[in-house]
């Protein structure tokens, strides 16, 4: 198996829980390590931290910072560190994300793959939208039941991380639209591949109504006119303004979107002023912990500053 086929399925795997996600990691790390083993995909490997020097020193600068504070810091939990999975996904994901934008899905199992994934997403921003509809889950008898709010969340139990999936395969996909557009070795495919998947998870994301995702999405359209090459910039700038005006009309169309997003600016509400108050109380730790406190030591003292 190629290192490329259970990245491809990792979105899948990611929109079906936390324990198929784990494990189609570990078969990305297993493919990744075996992969290194060919020559050429070490000088793709070297090539890519020689072109990206900062990015990877500030991950390390970080990394080494973050070990020295879990080691000394005296109440600080190991027990928390798996929500490093991220890191980890970005670490063990290098190799084959290099590979795919170099070759792109070319045999028939990456092509599958592709497929699998495309088809599951489509399947779970359907389900998410009859959530939304219906306020019930349809699956609720073969899947763990979820709340029965009126919050899209696919077939997972909670429609924040879908809506935070939702964004970033819809950045993904409009990447791969804008790059598609102006590069020889991806061609319109990738253009149509990328505006289609892009507008699925667009509709995902907002029948998830998870206003963090909401908010996150200016931000990345900002940074890809900073970070994306020049000729690829028109036609990002083009794709965000017109998502930007879906969104706009749906906020002003769709009486849920617009409650939703009304409530965070909200002072009184429950959740808004908690928020307010944790962030006020961290802020005070990190003035007296620059450099963090370790793992669920947040949770120890964040009472004390309360």
């Amino acid at each position: 198996m190629k290192a490329t086929t259970p990245l491809i399925l990792l979105p899948a795997a990611m929109l079906m829980g936390n324990s198929i996600a784990y494990i189609c990691l570990a078969v990305i790390g297993l493919c990744s390590v075996s992969e290194l083993r060919d020559q050429k995909c070490r000088g793709l490997l070297r090539h890519c931290f020689t072109e990206n020097k900062w990015p990877w020193l500030v991950l390390s600068a970080f990394s080494l910072v973050f070990i020295i504070i879990q080691s000394v810091s005296p109440i600080a939990d190991f027990a928390y560190v798996s929500e490093l999975k991220w890191v980890g996904i970005l670490i063990l994901g290098l190799v084959p994300t290099a590979i795919l934008i170099r070759e792109l899905p070319s045999t028939k199992v990456d092509k599958i793959s592709l497929l699998i994934t495309i088809l599951l997403t489509c399947f779970c921003v359907a389900v998410a939208l009859i959530q939304v509809a219906t306020k019930a889950d349809p699956l609720q008898y073969l899947f763990t039941e979820g709340e029965g709010d009126a919050r899209g969340r696919g077939l997972l139990r909670n429609p924040i991380p879908f809506g935070h999936l939702m964004a970033c395969f819809f950045l993904i996909g409009c990447v791969v639209a804008a790059l598609g557009a102006t590069h020889s070795l991806w061609g319109r495919r990738a253009v149509l591949l990328g505006i289609g998947v892009g507008s699925v998870c667009f509709v995902g994301l907002l029948a998830s109504q998870t206003r963090g995702a909401w908010a996150a999405l200016p931000i990345a359209a900002l940074a890809g006119l900073v970070c994306l090459p020049w000729r690829s910039k028109r036609v990002w700038f083009g794709a965000m303004s017109l998502f930007g005006l879906i969104g706009l009309a749906a906020l002003l169309l769709t009486p849920s979107i617009r409650s939703r997003f009304a409530s965070g600016f909200d002072p009184s509400a429950e959740a808004n002023r908690q928020r307010l108050e944790h962030w006020h109380a961290n802020w005070e730790i990190l003035k007296d912990n620059p450099f963090g406190i370790g793992y669920s030591a947040n949770e120890v003292l964040i009472e004390s500053v309360f």
